[in-house]
């Protein structure tokens, strides 16, 4: 048996385990490797062998509500009593001596039926391409993305979408619910997430490569030490020579935020300048001082992976940026606790389902009525 799993284990039973321990001993149980392991300690713990006959759940015992009640405690930046701690334990060894509730939870097959609703859709490829001439093309929802080169644009399968022209620059555009991928012309790769909007030169100079972002949108930047990359956001400028960075930068935001996740970034506006290192995000107003903090940049990318993460997040916060994906308007005549939780969830699924999901959190009621999302008490 893996002694390291083992010890993060019993710290977990004794109330001792981190909040990054906790994760690391989730996620080593979630990959399925450790199916044996599992068994065996689920077996110490209940001096008693896991046979088949538990494979399948508990009578009257919704695994989901167990599991997302235990991921909230577990990876609260507090420390956890020992006997909630132990309750949570026996919570999880209960479930997992079941059916390894970890990786049932992932399956849309066991949500329960109540929750598998017709309505509003998520967000997908959406997007427009506004050229510096004028025109305007609505691209395919049925592709995922578009090539940028000297001879003009195409999706990233090969298909013709327009030729250069006369277009010196030229706008990738998404609505709300929206997103899209862009491979400018020195072969840096641009995700963009809802409601934002990229515009780029057709051709970049020999000096420098400039963009401009409204909106947030992540980067995988060519590296070109001659040649460095810039972002020109509302309240500064990003600049790099190769790199993997995020950057939010929405108008109803105080500020941007850029979260660097691989080399180094300069941020700077008119205030000052700073070098970012991975793992670091910078808040940028247009004329505030610079700040920087520890981060774990995957947060940041988690919408580029295709799910929602917020960490330590209250359900307020956690609505705009829903809002945003599924494209309705959200008014909110509750009153919320303002209690921040750590969720995680796919952006594939409808609204109803994510809304189900985080009632498990904190009470609230909705109704959906067009394009908007009322919460009430």
């Amino acid at each position: 048996m893996n002694a390291e799993i083992e010890q993060l284990y019993q710290r977990f039973l004794r109330g001792n385990c981190s909040r990054e321990e906790a994760e690391l001993l989730l996620s080593y149980f979630e990959t399925g490797e450790g199916d044996a392991e599992l068994q065996e300690l689920i077996s110490r713990h209940f001096d008693r062998p896991v046979t088949d006959a538990d494979a399948g759940p508990v009578p009257g015992f919704d695994a989901g509500k167990a599991h997302r009640q235990l991921m909230q405690r577990i990876r609260a930046p507090r420390r956890l009593h020992l006997k909630r701690v132990a309750v949570a334990a026996s919570v999880v060894l209960i479930v997992l001596s079941g059916f390894f509730l970890i990786r049932a939870y992932r399956q849309p097959n066991n949500l329960p039926v109540a929750v598998k609703l017709e309505g509003i859709a998520p967000g997908g490829n959406r997007a427009t391409l506004l050229l510096s001439t004028g025109k305007s093309l609505a691209l395919s929802e049925k592709k995922t993305g578009i090539l940028v080169d000297t001879g003009g644009m195409q999706y990233e399968d090969g298909q013709t979408l327009a030729a250069r022209g006369s277009a010196s620059f030229a706008t990738l555009q998404t609505p709300r619910g929206g997103q899209y991928r862009i491979v400018l012309p020195d072969g840096t790769k641009v995700w963009l997430n809802a409601e934002s909007a990229l515009t780029y030169p057709m051709a970049f100079n020999e000096k420098e490569r400039h963009v401009e972002l409204k909106g947030e949108a992540y980067f995988e930047v060519t590296k070109n030490a001659a040649r460095p990359f810039v972002v020109k956001l509302p309240t500064g400028d990003v600049t790099v020579k190769g790199t993997r960075f995020n950057v939010q930068a929405y108008a109803e935001d105080p500020g941007a935020k850029i979260t660097l996740a691989e080399g180094a970034v300069e941020v700077a506006n008119a205030a000052e300048k700073r070098l970012l290192r991975p793992n670091q995000e910078a808040s940028l107003q247009q004329d505030a001082a610079i700040k920087v903090r520890a981060v774990n940049a995957e947060q940041a990318l988690a919408w580029v992976n295709g799910y929602f993460l917020f960490d330590n997040m209250s359900l307020r916060q956690m609505l705009q940026p829903i809002g945003r994906w599924y494209d309705v308007d959200v008014r909110i005549q509750a009153r919320l606790s303002g209690q921040a939780f750590w969720v995680r969830y796919t952006r594939s699924k409808g609204l109803q389902e994510l809304l189900d999901y985080l009632k498990e959190f904190e009470h609230f009621n909705y109704s959906i009525k067009g394009r908007t999302l009322l919460i009430t008490d």
